[in-house]
């Protein structure tokens, strides 16, 4: 049960594996989705940053959750949070942002 060689071939070709199945259930791009759910507060323009939360990436689609009073300002402001996502992550990662309305005011 010790460490074989070759393991670390194996842990290599696995990566994008897990990847790829996690892509397919709707949860990929973890690496994005953990940087954003670090550095959001950086990452993210007003008004995301104070009325908003990544919650997963999905294809090219961020699901980010926030209030419903703050819904009209956020979609105003998205080609700002697209850019800044642009620079954070690399051009295209993401290329939508899909809202879910949360029972929180803000």
């Amino acid at each position: 049960m010790g460490c074989h060689l070759g393991e670390g071939r194996l842990m290599e070709g696995i990566g994008p594996l897990i990847e790829s199945l996690l892509g397919k259930l709707g949860v990929g791009r973890l690496d994005a989705i953990s940087r954003l759910g670090e550095e959001w507060e950086a990452i993210a323009p007003e008004p995301w940053r104070s009325h908003s939360r990544p919650v997963v990436i999905r294809g090219e689609t961020l699901v980010v959750e926030a209030p419903a009073a703050a819904r009209s300002v956020l979609k105003y402001a998205e080609r700002r949070l697209l850019g800044a996502l642009d620079e954070a992550l690399g051009p295209g990662v993401v290329q939508r942002v899909e809202l879910r309305t949360t029972g929180r005011s803000g």
